[in-house]
């Protein structure tokens, strides 16, 4: 029987290399809870609406973790049930199992593998740990001020 520790055992050292030669890293971002402040806004889907993120982490938060992100085009975007309500580009990121992804309430910043300039991005819905073993992270985002690709 294959165990969540075998799996984990032969999925994150190739996974390791992959990130290495791909170059990109994310910059996980969280917003410090004020006291008595009211309640976080939520989207249509119940989704937090956080404030844009800021251009220096808080405290402890500086780390960066390695990723891979891509542009979903529009086939990829229906495949996903994204329609062209949403008219900001959408990003699928792949994220390394060690960062903390698993409590809500952050954002991303993508940067490196052939990135003009560090790429803010705002989560959309939850982070899934793949495999449910703790491989790694996928997450669907929103680039606002971003451009659409070609």
């Amino acid at each position: 029987m294959i165990t969540t520790a075998d799996i984990q055992e032969l999925t994150r050292p190739e996974l390791d290399e992959v990130f290495e030669a791909l170059g990109q890293s994310v910059q996980v971002l969280r917003t410090a809870p004020v006291p008595d402040a009211p309640p976080p806004d939520v989207d249509l889907s119940g989704g937090l609406v956080l404030a844009p993120p800021s251009s220096v982490a808080p405290q402890g938060q500086g780390a960066a973790y390695p990723a891979y992100g891509y542009q979903l085009g529009t086939r990829e975007r229906q495949e996903k049930g994204i329609g062209s309500d949403l008219p900001v580009p959408v990003w699928e990121v792949l994220v390394h199992h060690s960062a903390p992804l698993d409590e809500p309430g952050f954002s991303l910043v993508l940067t490196g593998g052939g990135l003009p300039a560090p790429l803010p991005l705002e989560v959309i819905g939850d982070a899934e740990d793949l495999g449910t073993v703790r491989v790694a992270w996928r997450l669907l985002c929103r680039a606002p001020g971003a451009r659409h690709a070609v």
